[in-house]
């Protein structure tokens, strides 16, 4: 991971300290997690066979990596 430079620890500052950039920020992470979920809806209504294997897969995995 790099170090961030000052110039973006400075932007990182002033947007923190931008109540209205800050919100801009919190609208667009709700409405991505928003258009996010109704697309996992809409997956698990046409292909819920598909989104269970996933699931099932990923916890295979999760359990592989977890018991190193």
């Amino acid at each position: 991971m790099e170090t961030p430079s000052s110039s973006q620890i400075t932007g990182a500052l002033a947007t923190l300290s931008d109540p209205e950039r800050l919100a801009e920020l919190r609208d667009n992470a709700v409405q991505q997690i928003q258009q996010a979920d109704g697309r996992f809806r809409e997956l698990c209504r046409e292909h819920p066979f598909a989104v269970l294997a996933g699931a099932a897969a990923a916890g295979y995995l999760l359990g592989r990596i977890l018991s190193r």
